[in-house]
């Protein structure tokens, strides 16, 4: 697992399956911005971490507006699950 101490953590995200931790690499060897999200648990496609690039115009609240509407879609598609 990546050593994240030098990242900056944006967001927590908790739910019953998993929990994430929404981190920027500010300094990837690339000169690009990282997104790094950890999993507590299960993780994306089973991997622990997810690591994509981050678009230069991107400020930090578009990072953590990302992940607010994915969590809104996700309790959406939970909730029309559960009428079924």
């Amino acid at each position: 697992m990546r050593d994240v101490s030098k990242f900056k953590l944006m967001c927590s995200s908790f739910c019953r399956q998993y929990g994430r931790q929404f981190y920027v690499d500010e300094a990837h060897s690339s000169g690009v911005r990282q997104l790094v999200v950890i999993y507590a648990s299960g993780g994306y496609g089973g991997n622990p971490e997810f690591v994509t690039g981050i678009p230069n115009s991107w400020t930090e609240d578009d990072i953590i507006n990302l992940e607010r509407l994915k969590a809104e879609r996700l309790a959406r598609e939970a909730a029309n699950s559960k009428k079924d």
